[in-house]
């Protein structure tokens, strides 16, 4: 009866020597790379912090309106820079409306004066498009038309160049198809001329064009009203009278 007592108690000591035996330790690489883990996180856990508190200060300090251009105004970095001269010229100058191109000018004597003067209402409308010579040679070029354009062709071989500045142009233009009439000639129109069928206003209108072509109450215009007559008796009755003059208030009364 004794053998099985001692077995149970061998294999009863035995149990507790197999229980007490010690774990395996943990590899030192790995408690490193925790080590080193727990520190980074707790760097970047401190730098939010101060980040959290400096944008904190800053929102106090600085509050904004509304949010910042992410691409500043060039006028605004800096404004104490003066505007060019040459741009504020074109900014004053250039309107925004287009003007109509004027009239091809077809060599008529009567036309070129207001040929010319459209055509130097576009060149200051627009001085940046004309500020060569060149480029407003070609402009009235590309406007005429009939004997005019046949001068012109005539005149320059080559369409690009020229040779000769804006005002040597203009010489020759006016030269050409300018062809001064006679003030006295005109005069003598003016005074021939009557209402007829048409209306007061439109008689108004070509009395003023006749007489601002005559010079308007100049001696030249004034003189082939003031020329004696041909007939002796008439003579003698005019030679008392004051010389005529044009009334420019009431430019259909010639008074006598």
């Amino acid at each position: 009866t004794s053998l099985p007592v001692s077995s149970s108690l061998s294999e009863s000591a035995s149990a507790p020597s197999r229980n007490l035996e010690p774990e395996p330790l943990p590899d030192r690489k790995s408690l490193l790379q925790v080590t080193a883990l727990q520190e980074l996180g707790n760097r970047q856990a401190e730098t939010n912090r101060r980040l959290a508190e400096l944008t904190s200060f800053l929102r106090s300090r600085f509050p904004q309106t509304s949010a910042p251009s992410s691409t500043p105004d060039p006028a605004q970095a800096n404004p104490s820079a003066p505007e060019p001269a040459s741009e504020a010229l074109v900014q004053s100058t250039v309107s925004d409306c287009h003007l109509p191109s004027p009239p091809r000018f077809d060599g008529d004597p009567q036309r070129v004066w207001g040929f010319l003067m459209q055509c130097n209402i576009q060149f200051n409308h627009s001085p940046h498009r004309f500020a060569l010579d060149s480029t407003k040679i070609s402009y009235i070029i590309a406007h005429l038309s009939d004997c005019a354009l046949d001068w012109a062709e005539v005149r320059f071989s080559s369409s690009t160049d020229f040779n000769c500045t804006y005002e040597e142009f203009l010489s020759e233009f006016k030269l050409a198809f300018n062809q001064d009439i006679d003030k006295s000639l005109s005069s003598q129109g003016l005074l021939k001329m009557r209402q007829g069928q048409r209306s007061v206003a439109d008689f108004s209108i070509d009395f003023r064009i006749q007489a601002a072509a005559s010079g308007w109450n100049s001696s030249d215009a004034i003189h082939p009203a003031s020329a004696p007559p041909s007939s002796p008796l008439l003579r003698r009755q005019v030679a008392p009278r004051q010389t005529p003059l044009i009334s420019p208030k009431y430019p259909a009364i010639t008074m006598i």
